[in-house]
């Protein structure tokens, strides 16, 4: 029997302090290490302060830092975008579900000075959550003085409180000639909500540990697997006042606006991996998802959004009806495997259907 080899990416994480798990994938020095179950959970061993202590901590760390990107994404550098003048420039849109014990989302912006105008421009990110209002937070740059140089980009910061366990929907504005080059939105967590503070991690030899001890244990997992999912993916045309368009009632491939029929390989899609995320009964019936989409059906027919895999077949479809763009949503499960889907879109009864931004999000109601 040969010895495994470390990968090189490894070996450079060992240098840096860093340690390998079971599985070769590389983890930081800080993270708990793995639980020895059959030495600490084995059958018919009394309930044990080391073993208590140690699932607080994975946990603790688990809610804290294995947090998802809700949106990431932008323009290209390319040509450097200018400013569109006073008043309101939609940007992207996209939508996403708060884990269990998020308590607030960071943003990170890149802008760019703008090119025309005296005021001071911004951009601003506008969330609203299911059933209730708008909650918008603003990032500002300044005033003019263009230079199209890498300096002039600037990375602007902002924490904002969010509801957590709560579907949301979102979108992104430059504002009075502002210009937003590109971003990222990730969930911050906290405890201290649910549980006046972080799980017990001071349990001794000889101490107590109550039944609730025990029983937060099994809450916190429970809710981090089944509400805590991933963002699957989000797409968005950059211009919110020119969506994609379409009279064909052949499903054609939303990211290259070619493609239709069987997809392929090499037609523009989306590669997912759900291997590991269904639990042991949803191994045949699919990992629960949420496609969402705003867009608009010019004759209220009802044109058709969805995922199709390899095979050509239909995983999930929803049905924008609405004259009036808006987001429409429905659930779907997706093949708790790794595989490749394309985003398709189709005009049905002589609609021309207009379609902002689709997002995928796992999701188990």
């Amino acid at each position: 029997m040969t010895r495994p080899s470390i990968p090189w990416t490894g070996v450079k994480a060992l240098v840096a302090g860093a340690r390998l798990s079971g599985d070769g994938i590389t983890t930081p020095r800080q993270a708990q290490p793995s639980i020895q179950v059959n030495q600490w959970a084995r059958n018919g061993k009394q309930p044990n302060a080391t073993l208590s202590t140690t699932m607080s901590q994975a946990l603790n760390q688990a809610v804290m830092f294995r947090g998802k990107e809700v949106w990431g994404g932008g323009a290209s550098f390319t040509g450097y975008p200018t400013s569109a003048g006073t008043g309101d420039r939609a940007r992207w849109r996209f939508a996403f579900h708060t884990g269990p014990y998020t308590a607030n989302l960071y943003a990170i912006v890149i802008m760019r000075q703008p090119t025309a105008g005296t005021t001071a421009s911004y951009s601003r990110l506008d969330l609203t959550p299911a059933g209730g209002s708008v909650q918008s937070t603003t990032f500002y740059y300044g005033q003019a003085g263009f230079n199209a140089y890498m300096e002039s980009l600037h990375p602007i910061t902002q924490i904002i409180p969010v509801i957590a366990d709560t579907d949301y929907t979102a979108s992104w504005v430059d504002v009075d000639n502002g210009i937003m080059l590109t971003g990222c939105v990730y969930e911050l967590a906290s405890l201290t909500q649910n549980f006046s503070g972080y799980l017990p991690e001071n349990f001794v030899g000889t101490g107590p540990i109550y039944a609730e001890d025990r029983g937060n244990l099994v809450t916190v997992a429970n809710a981090m697997w089944r509400r805590g999912g991933s963002q699957c993916f989000n797409f968005s045309v950059d211009n919110g006042t020119s969506p994609l368009t379409t009279t064909s009632s052949t499903w054609t491939n939303v990211l290259d606006q070619t493609s239709t029929g069987q997809p392929t390989p090499n037609t523009l899609g989306y590669w997912l991996d759900m291997s590991a995320k269904g639990r042991k009964t949803q191994q045949a019936s699919g990992v629960p998802i949420v496609l969402a989409a705003y867009g608009s059906s010019s004759n209220q027919a009802a044109c058709g959004v969805r995922l199709v895999d390899q095979n050509n077949k239909q995983i999930v479809v929803l049905t924008i009806s609405s004259s009036v763009a808006g987001w429409v949503t429905v659930q779907g499960t997706l093949p708790a495997t790794y595989a490749k889907y394309d985003l398709q879109m189709q005009a049905t009864g002589g609609a021309t259907l207009s379609l902002n931004a689709v997002s995928c999000y796992e999701y188990e109601p």
